[in-house]
């Protein structure tokens, strides 16, 4: 029997509206399963929960250090992390802080590590303290050399956010393997390991080794209480009222040119300023520094797609 056409139309209408109903069927399902977030995840899993890659969430899942938020020392630093202070600082976060919370969760050390250049440098590449420690980690020149850090007059690797992080995070492992505390590994890193092992060989000796204990400088126990303040902050954004800024539509490219040149002659191929690549690429000093395919140049998201195939880009 032939099916009259308003039939076939009904008809179609009906897969049309069972279509739709499966397809929101299966993004409740992937909406429900993230939301779960079950401690165990299978590989069939993984793609439908880890919707979180570098933003708050995934750097909170990587925090180890939560067993010392409570301390005195740390909750009288709590109200130097509010709204203000987030706000204020939201551009180089939203810049900055994706790609670090990444990097240390790839590594596996504790998530809270990746907010230490909020507290050394407040984020910024240009920061100098008065031991004459720069850029975003606050490397000393004789510590930045030894991690292969280049310093000279065309260029300071300190400055330089994505080869001064690889070079912390290489420093902060060496010190974790010889102190085997992390309390201990962050302020070493503000009063330095030789320092350190003094105030550990005096505690042990009078038998008082607990890190809040220690006789350590002010400024070093700060330290340490501010990073543990602003973990736990970050930690509990939510139940203290604060508005983080938003990691998930911002970031960075890292584009290696086909062919060096200098800064100026990298501006005309990208179409922008020169002072716009200085200001992402702060280690550059000097105009005539050429940049090569090895070091590459840190641009704003998707800018470096502009120039087609000339560019090879990495999504940071």
């Amino acid at each position: 029997m032939t099916v009259p056409s308003s039939q076939h139309a009904f008809i179609f209408l009906q897969f049309v509206r069972v279509g739709y109903l499966c397809l929101a069927l299966i993004a409740f399902l992937v909406a429900f399963k993230t939301a779960r977030a079950p401690e165990s995840v299978t590989e069939t899993e993984t793609a439908l929960i880890v919707t979180d890659v570098g933003g708050w969430q995934s750097l909170r899942d990587g925090f180890q250090l939560s067993e010392h938020y409570q301390a005195k020392e740390v909750s009288n630093h709590l109200q130097r992390y509010d709204q203000y202070y987030f706000t204020e600082l939201q551009p180089r976060i939203q810049l900055y802080q994706r790609h670090l919370n990444i990097r240390f969760l790839q590594t596996g050390l504790p998530a809270e590590l990746a907010l230490l250049p909020l507290i050394e440098s407040r984020l910024k590449g240009s920061a100098r303290s008065q031991a004459k420690a720069v850029g975003f980690w606050q490397f000393t020149e004789v510590t930045a050399k030894s991690y292969g850090l280049v310093i000279n007059k065309h260029f300071d690797g300190r400055k330089d956010f994505l080869l001064s992080t690889e070079a912390a995070i290489s420093y902060l492992q060496d010190m974790h393997r010889r102190l085997d505390n992390w309390l201990l590994v962050v302020a070493a890193y503000n009063v330095g390991e030789t320092h350190i092992r003094k105030v550990l060989r005096r505690a042990l000796k009078t038998g008082k080794a607990d890190f809040w204990r220690l006789k350590l400088p002010l400024e070093t126990r700060q330290h340490v209480a501010r990073l543990l303040a602003l973990s736990h902050i970050i930690h509990t954004a939510g139940d203290c009222g604060i508005q983080l800024p938003s990691l998930e539509l911002d970031g960075m490219d890292i584009f290696y040119p086909d062919k060096s040149g200098t800064l100026s002659e990298m501006a005309a191929r990208l179409q922008c300023s020169e002072a716009m690549l200085r200001q992402f690429n702060q280690g550059y000093l000097s105009r005539q520094y050429r940049v090569s395919r090895d070091a590459g140049l840190i641009l704003p998201k998707n800018r470096a797609l502009w120039i087609g195939n000339a560019a090879s880009t990495n999504s940071l």
